[in-house]
């Protein structure tokens, strides 16, 4: 009866080890496209799809046809120029390359040695192009999967914790008003409180602008700040004026873009109300706003 129990407790404790680990692998990576040589058969944004043409492998590298691959990276048909060189574009990253191996990335080239395209064609239905490279070059990851005989794209979901909601001492929500004050200052500007679904303010400093928030208490609580200039920056050491390139890779592709807005949005690690994050903003690759927010203030 003893052992029985032992055992019980023996296996439940690895279901629950392979469920945590299991848990923070799918945290990390997030399969958005998976490609099988030879097959008409693939994975594309978690819908299986029947391509018109198979993936081919030419000297170890997998190759699929451009209208698949803008597919699983979410390019709109209005960001691909085709002209002799093909340009591709996301947000503020920019690709652009000619079928014998030379890769431009925001106008920084790369030579790859081997083509990155195969044959003439000059659609997006035709061109069979190197799937690694550019998925990279938009800041995805690749894995070739030796059991399923396959090319996976991986999107680094590097999700955000609470350390990553401060600057200068300061953490969204968890700073009221007066330790603001002790820590910036009085600030240069101080709105007035304004009627929403909570009561709203928001004090003004030189490069930064917090927000706060109010329900039933009399506390005034940090719940965004708006880092407006270089003086400042994350925790992981972004600043306005760094280039997209840095964002990327600090905090992976793991983001939600705006093209209205020209926003990346990285949510937290458990946000079960959809509005704690960091959102930055950019013009022509170049940071211009980083916001922190966290606006389930109780």
């Amino acid at each position: 009866m003893r052992f029985e129990i032992q055992l019980r407790i023996l296996c439940i404790t690895i279901v629950l080890c392979c469920f945590f680990i299991f848990s923070i692998v799918s945290a990390e990576e997030k399969m958005i496209a998976e490609f099988c040589p030879d097959s008409l058969d693939a994975v594309i944004l978690d819908r299986p799809t029947t391509m018109y043409a198979a993936p081919l492998i030419r000297n170890g590298n997998t190759y699929i046809p451009l209208s698949y691959l803008i597919k699983a990276l979410e390019i709109k048909d209005a960001n691909i120029d085709i002209n002799g060189v093909v340009t591709l574009r996301k947000g503020d990253i920019v690709v652009t390359f000619n079928p014998t191996g030379t890769l431009s990335v925001n106008s920084k080239k790369y030579e790859l040695g081997t083509p990155i395209a195969l044959g003439t064609s000059d659609t997006i239905e035709g061109m069979y192009v190197k799937v690694v490279p550019l998925a990279k070059a938009f800041g995805y990851s690749t894995d070739w999967d030796t059991m399923d005989q396959a090319i996976k794209i991986l999107q680094g979901i590097e999700l955000l914790n609470y350390s990553d909601l401060a600057v200068n001492q300061i953490t969204v929500h968890s700073n009221n008003m007066t330790e603001v004050v002790r820590i910036l200052g009085e600030p240069v500007e101080l709105s007035d409180p304004m009627q929403g679904k909570f009561l709203t303010r928001y004090a003004v400093y030189p490069g930064l602008k917090i927000y706060y928030q109010t329900t039933y208490s009399a506390q005034w609580y940090t719940c965004g700040i708006d880092i407006l200039s270089s003086d400042y920056s994350t925790a992981r050491g972004l600043k306005v004026g760094d280039r997209i390139e840095k964002m990327l890779k600090l905090y992976g592709s793991g983001y939600v873009f705006n093209e209205k807005y020209n926003c990346y949005t990285y949510q937290m690690l458990t946000s079960y109300w959809q509005n704690q994050g960091m959102a930055v903003t950019a013009k022509g690759g170049v940071i211009t706003k980083i916001r922190l927010f966290d606006e389930s203030v109780d």
